[in-house]
């Protein structure tokens, strides 16, 4: 009896020990998701240069149109105080200085800085973004999103 609560008590520990791991997040990569979110509402796009460069509004199209030229123009990013206030009087997160907006996978280039990544699955209309601390490590979360333009 002693054993084998033990041996469920060492179970129970780590099972929180590795479950930890799963719940934990980045403030800054939040809020460069937040931003990439509230980017591809229908309203957004409708505004966006995307409308009119991309014949079938795939998610993929987007993301090739976001790391384009004319799509980098359009990233919320504050360069300083006043334009940080200028997108919030409109709910516009920013993507914080601190995080990479990367497309497809990591950039092991750039190990120890926070990363977005930026996927699509096309097949089912989403726009998936991993968030990496390190991108050497794993993702501390994904988020998928419907894609409507």
């Amino acid at each position: 009896m002693y054993k084998t609560g033990i041996t469920f008590m060492m179970l129970v520990m780590l099972f929180i020990t590795a479950c930890g791991e799963v719940g934990k997040s980045d403030a800054e990569l939040e809020q460069a998701a937040s931003a990439i979110k509230t980017m591809i509402r229908p309203n957004n796009l409708a505004r966006s240069s995307f409308s009119v460069t991309q014949n079938e509004g795939k998610p993929s199209e987007y993301i090739s149109f976001f790391f384009s030229t004319l799509g980098s123009a359009e990233w919320p990013v504050a360069m300083d105080p006043m334009e940080e206030e200028q997108f919030k009087s409109i709910r516009q997160p920013t993507i914080p200085h601190t995080v990479h907006v990367i497309a497809h996978e990591p950039d092991p280039a750039k190990a120890g800085t926070k990363q977005l990544v930026l996927r699509a699955d096309d097949a089912r209309g989403v726009l998936i973004v991993d968030g990496y601390v390190d991108p050497l490590g794993t993702a501390i979360f994904s988020r998928e999103w419907v894609f409507k333009r």
